[in-house]
């Protein structure tokens, strides 16, 4: 009687536990595999240190913010900007498929992008109000190499009245349509990857007014109306700023900085005594990986 007692009480039990009274033995969840952070770096001269002391085209200065960014996470770095990248050379290096192995592997992907499309546009529109040679194809170093009396009053005039001129107009369009693409192949590749760009700064705001003769002119006022149309279109909702791809806020961190952060200086006299070049020096990295770390997880 007993041994048939207990064989219902196991029969009961087993059957309890097959209708849902739980298992016998408890199941231990699997872990997911995680990926591993890497950073992925794109976009301009910015981004691949240009200007910093000892660099070289294809190896990543130590404190550039690329790498700053790299040391201070402890996440691996693949830097793949290029000098002079505009939004239409860097929509045409996405396209041609050779980043998509870099975009799978990224966790964040870091952009600074749209300068030179905007300085291009101004080199242009000064070039043509000049009558320099080949002005469709001007570059700023065209327009700096010939920095007389002249070209600093048309750069000037073009800057003041940047938000009528058709050719920036032209160029803020297609630096649109070109950014949009941009970030959508991007996360296309790799929906889970974080996409960072950071706001362009003024480059001039340190510098000393350009001087010809007794005549003084500044350059920091009409570029802030270039740099402030670039970053209207960088930090536009309907570009997908805040949901697509996330601001890192240089413009802010560059302007409210009391240290000089950019390499434009006065080196002697006269017009031929300025070096204009507009790319951020060793303090300027540092606060560009100080705009970006808090946003990189």
């Amino acid at each position: 009687m007993k041994k048939s007692v207990c064989a219902v009480l196991l029969c009961a039990c087993l059957l309890l536990a097959a209708c849902g009274g739980g298992p016998l033995i408890e199941e231990i969840p699997t872990p997911k595999p995680t990926k591993t952070p890497r950073i992925l770096v794109l976009g301009d001269s910015i981004s691949t240190g240009y200007g910093l002391e000892g660099y070289q085209v294809g190896k990543v200065p130590p404190n550039s913010y690329a790498a700053l960014l790299s040391a201070a996470k402890g996440y691996p770095l693949t830097d793949k900007a290029v000098d002079g990248r505009t939004t239409i050379t860097l929509l045409a290096q996405l396209n041609s498929g050779g980043l998509d192995a870099d975009l799978a592997a990224a966790t964040v992907v870091c952009l600074t992008i749209g300068g030179n499309d905007m300085m291009g546009a101004l080199a242009r529109a000064v070039a043509e109000k000049v009558n320099l040679p080949h002005a469709e194809g001007a570059t700023i170093e065209d327009v700096f190499n010939q920095l007389d009396l002249t070209t600093i009053l048309s750069l000037l005039t073009v800057l003041n009245s940047i938000t009528d001129n058709p050719i920036f107009a032209q160029a803020l369009s297609q630096a649109t349509e070109n950014l949009v693409a941009c970030v959508d192949y991007i996360r296309g590749q790799n929906p889970a990857a974080k996409i960072i760009l950071a706001t362009q700064y003024n480059p001039y705001q340190w510098i000393e007014p350009l001087r010809f003769g007794p005549l003084s002119y500044d350059l920091t006022p009409p570029f802030i109306k270039g740099v402030d149309l670039l970053n209207a279109m960088l930090t536009d909702p309907a570009n997908g700023a805040g949901t697509k791809y996330h601001i890192a806020d240089a413009c802010t961190a560059f302007r409210d900085s009391t240290e000089t952060l950019t390499n434009p200086t006065k080196t002697g006299e006269g017009l031929v005594g300025y070096d204009l070049d507009f790319h951020p020096n060793a303090a300027g990295h540092q606060t560009l990986a100080d705009v970006f770390l808090p946003l990189v997880p």
